[in-house]
């Protein structure tokens, strides 16, 4: 029986939780006001290596399972997915298994394979590094290159060669074509969960 132990919006409030209570599995959306989940992602394994991560978001980019698994994460579950997928997802990463759902597994396989084969090559936003789309979610909440490299702990001169390469890598000239693609890109609505970021949940 999964029981919830506490949830919160704010990483560094949640950072506390999981020290308090130590749950089984973390709940994990990928939606922060000044923070890119990648980046707490790869803080919660740093300091809990052995803590099973769920992620549960909506980002709507056909690589972004792979990104979070790639990142550290346990498994993935879409909003759109029906709840049995979710508790299923919960119950199997807590014995130690990694979770994706069929359909998504197939298509994580099947890209894969074509990557290696040469196949089709990654287009758009699936050309972006990890840090590049990190910083491309930012700029769909609107933060200018200041804010941004105060957030990520990087220097302006750092966020400015994102911003370029983004672009370039994209195919849009200019900052006003970029901050429209970002928030064409970003999923809105998983923009309005941030507030409801984390769950943590003890097994």
């Amino acid at each position: 029986m999964l029981r919830v132990v506490g949830e919160a919006a704010d990483p560094d409030k949640a950072f506390r939780l999981i020290d308090a209570s130590r749950p089984a599995v973390v709940i994990l959306g990928m939606q922060f006001p000044n923070r890119t989940g990648f980046d707490v992602l790869r803080d919660l394994k740093a300091r809990w290596p052995a803590l099973r991560v769920l992620i549960f978001c909506d980002v709507p980019m056909p690589d972004f399972p792979e990104r979070c698994l790639r990142s550290g994460a346990d498994g993935y579950v879409d909003m759109s997915e029906p709840i049995g997928n979710f508790v299923q997802a919960v119950s199997k990463i807590q014995r130690g298994e990694i979770y994706l759902s069929e359909e998504r597994s197939t298509a994580l396989l099947s890209r894969l394979t074509q990557r290696d084969r040469g196949g089709r090559p990654r287009l758009g936003v699936e050309r972006l590094s990890d840090s590049e789309l990190g910083v491309l979610t930012l700029i769909s909440k609107g933060m200018s290159n200041r804010e941004i490299a105060a957030a990520l702990h990087r220097s302006l001169k750092t966020v400015e060669t994102y911003r370029t390469r983004i672009k370039r890598k994209v195919g849009v000239g200019n900052a006003t074509a970029l901050a429209r693609f970002a928030v064409m890109h970003i999923s809105p609505h998983c923009l309005e969960k941030a507030a409801e970021a984390q769950w943590l949940v003890a097994g």
